[in-house]
């Protein structure tokens, strides 16, 4: 996911961007300011740590591109076998999130981040 992209670190949450990977129960990588997997994971989300290297969503902008782009190129080098085990590993959390999302309203992203 391209997110919306600046060079602080305001979390914009409710973009189509990352909307539509999670209510299609697919997983994602997120392209954007610093910590904004730790900011989804505030809001009870799951991301996908468990599969790959979710540090670069700690690092600045530049070193954060090379790292996600590190991280797609071990996904690829996965065989057709682990793609099908890793997906199907990764269920719980697809199935979590979307729920999750569901049940997200303006007034816990208020309070989450103090808005």
């Amino acid at each position: 996911v391209a997110e919306t992209w600046g060079n602080d670190n305001r979390f914009t949450f409710n973009t189509e961007k990352i909307v539509k990977p999670i209510l299609a129960e697919r997983l994602f990588l997120v392209a954007s300011n610093q910590y904004y997997l730790r900011n989804l994971r505030r809001l009870g989300f799951k991301t996908f740590s468990d599969f790959w290297d979710e540090s670069y969503d700690e690092l600045s902008m530049t070193d954060r591109i090379v790292a996600i782009n590190a991280v797609l190129d071990s996904i690829s080098s996965w065989s057709q076998e682990e793609l099908v085990s890793k997906l199907e590993a990764m269920r719980p959390i697809l199935e979590h999130n979307f729920k999750t999302f569901l049940q997200l309203t303006q007034q816990k992203i208020a309070d989450t981040f103090n808005v």
